[in-house]
């Protein structure tokens, strides 16, 4: 027996030893709520670090990292958590979806439990005690980054007769990963791969992010295991900006994000209330004053046409980049992942949506939002000539921009 399979086994037995727990017996773990609370508990013992068992989170002191389990789906035959984790010092809150299909309810939770314990929570672990990482150097808007990288261990299900390394998919990776690198206080990157026969599945997540380019990288290399049944593997890498070259950000954290909203749902209804051409060519500026902020106005006006639109016909491929164009100058390109706006004003234009904060004109500022959009007019001559929209692939689009505008 090698070393991975004693490791593997100590931690499975572990997981087992958890499970085992008294206080849960004779209770249905088919009941979601029953399934969050049982979750909590046994993340609580398996954590090796002090906690502290909060009303709908688990506490880890040393780190100031708050652990918030979810129950997406539950059965007999199988569960599917949601698990978000916060802290502070990261400036954004991290997400991982972790499956269990086993013999029993709580063999079920045991497997969804193992790789989040044993890959995601150990690479919070090393990042947050300092362990030696890898270090990387990169360059964005004219800035220079410094980052650690901490890879976790890769965790799997199934027979797989290939050995794969620990370095694997990062040194397939990593010179595609560092150019999707802003100026985030952290990114993680999930590497999933499966195969069960011809059946092959690679995809690879930048804060939750799927990459379709590193996603057929990591597909290439599944395709090559040879296995018996289904055989999938999971590694994720933690990647650290050191605080020297940290610039500050406007919208941190979640009383960040409120001002971002707030912000939002402001340039939705003067977007809303532009309804003359003067008005309409005057809005980015007007946005600038009104926000308070002049990149922001600028990006509202480029960027959330093209959100909504990316929402709305989530069955096409988008670009993972996008372009910046100056009065005098080459073009700018840079990946939407590098941009620390890009997807926190998606998420903050759909949860002001959800929310109905802009009341009755909610549908009607969507639609108009689409309506404005490079890519649905694209989209638009497709459907006259009957193309399928899952066959469509924009490339990056071009946003113009002042001469003084600043990429962040």
């Amino acid at each position: 027996m090698g070393f991975f399979d004693k490791l593997k086994n100590k931690k499975q037995e572990k997981i087992q030893n958890a499970m085992n727990s008294q206080d849960f017996d004779g209770v249905d773990l088919t009941i979601p709520e029953n399934v969050k609370e049982f979750v909590k508990k046994q993340i609580a013992d398996l954590i090796e670090e002090e906690t502290q068992l909060r009303e709908n989170s688990v506490l880890i002191s040393k780190w100031d990292v708050s652990i918030y389990p979810d129950v997406q789906q539950v059965n007999e035959r199988g569960v599917v958590l949601d698990l978000y984790i916060k802290a502070p010092q990261w400036g954004k809150s991290l997400y991982e979806c972790s499956v269990g299909m086993g013999s029993d309810p709580q063999s079920n939770i045991g497997l969804a439990l193992g790789s989040f314990i044993f890959a995601f929570m150990k690479g919070i672990a090393a990042m947050e005690n300092k362990k030696e990482g890898i270090t990387l150097t990169t360059s964005f808007s004219n800035k220079t980054h410094q980052w650690t990288v901490y890879k976790t261990d890769i965790v799997g299900i199934g027979k797989n007769e290939n050995f794969t390394d620990v370095d694997t998919y990062w040194d397939a990776l990593k010179e595609d990963i560092k150019k999707r690198l802003g100026n985030q206080k952290l990114c993680y990157v999930k590497i999933f791969g499966s195969k069960m026969g011809d059946d092959v599945t690679g995809e690879c997540r930048i804060d939750d992010v799927v990459s379709q380019e590193l996603s057929k990288k990591v597909a290439d290399i599944v395709s090559k295991w040879q296995v018996e049944g289904f055989v999938s593997q999971k590694q994720f890498f933690f990647i650290r900006q050191e605080e020297s070259t940290t610039l500050p950000y406007p919208y941190e954290g979640e009383a960040g994000f409120q001002l971002l909203k707030d912000k939002v749902a402001l340039a939705a209804k003067m977007f809303h209330e532009s309804d003359t051409e003067e008005l309409y060519q005057s809005l980015p500026e007007r946005l600038g004053e009104a926000l308070q902020d002049k990149v922001l106005g600028i990006e509202c006006f480029s960027f959330l046409p093209e959100i909504c639109t990316e929402h709305a016909f989530s069955e096409a491929m988008y670009s993972e980049k996008v372009n910046f164009a100056y009065p005098s100058g080459p073009m700018i390109e840079v990946y939407k992942s590098q941009l620390a706006d890009y997807e926190l004003l998606k998420r903050a234009i759909l949860t002001v949506f959800n929310e109905g904060t802009l009341g009755e004109l909610t549908d009607d500022i969507y639609r108009e939002y689409i309506g404005s959009s490079a890519t649905y007019s694209v989209f638009a001559q497709m459907q006259e000539k009957g193309s399928d929209l899952k066959d469509a692939s924009t490339v990056a689009i071009a946003f113009s921009v002042d001469e003084d505008f600043e990429i962040r």
